[in-house]
């Protein structure tokens, strides 16, 4: 894939526009806006269609994200970066839950682990977001990884919008993979000790929850 930086940043930017400001949104971008909005438009045709060009056309499963990637971390934060990241956070969403294969769900989980665990508030809000957002099924090998990386989220932050989707995203897979209870309950118990009278509402009634559901489990293979 060639396609111009300007496609990535623009596909960044677009993400939240809403339908009322989008015509004006286009507008601003000048005599290139044709040709951008084609680009943007064919970057999330290719990633609705991920579960059908998987098998028909495998070079793109490379190519597709090696190009956005190149983006992401090679360039500069605020001019492409960080637009380019915010536009693989969204492809990554999509695919966590929409994903018919394991391959299909996986293309992204990598990077979304890494912009947890090292990206700015902003990117992580979303990656956040992807995560809890993920099929029941989840993303398999990756579960682990991704818990431990929202629970870290929730461990930097008390307070604030990134560290309650953090949360959102760890009761996600708590609810669905059952592995995750015993390694999970003794750090959330950490979390829950160093500040109670915030923590009560969220990480104390999940420790409950996987009590719960734990003794329900036991009793029932007693």
């Amino acid at each position: 894939m060639n396609a111009r930086p300007g496609v990535v940043v623009v596909a960044g930017e677009s993400r939240k526009i809403s339908e009322e400001d989008r015509a004006s949104f286009w507008r601003s971008k000048g005599e290139d806006s044709h040709i951008l909005q084609e680009g943007v438009t064919g970057l999330w045709t290719i990633l609705r269609s991920a579960n059908k060009w998987r098998k028909t056309w495998p070079e793109l499963f490379v190519s597709f994200p090696a190009w956005l990637r190149r983006y992401c971390y090679g360039t500069d934060y605020d001019t492409v970066g960080k637009h380019a990241q915010h536009a693989l956070a969204a492809c990554a969403r999509y695919l966590f839950a929409n994903g018919a294969t394991k391959d299909v769900r996986h293309l992204f989980v990598k990077d979304a682990i890494h912009l947890l665990r090292n990206g700015r508030d902003e990117i992580r809000i979303e990656i956040c977001g992807a995560l809890s957002h993920c099929r029941p099924d989840l993303l398999g090998r990756f579960n682990y990884a991704c818990a431990a990386a929202s629970l870290e989220a929730c461990e930097r932050q008390r307070r604030g919008l990134c560290r309650q989707i953090a949360f959102l995203a760890l009761v996600r897979f708590a609810r669905y993979d059952f592995s995750l209870h015993k390694p999970m309950r003794e750090k959330l118990w950490e979390l829950f000790k160093s500040a109670p009278e915030l923590m009560f509402d969220t990480v104390g009634i999940l420790l409950l929850e996987l009590t719960v559901v734990d003794t329900v489990v036991a009793l029932t293979c007693y």
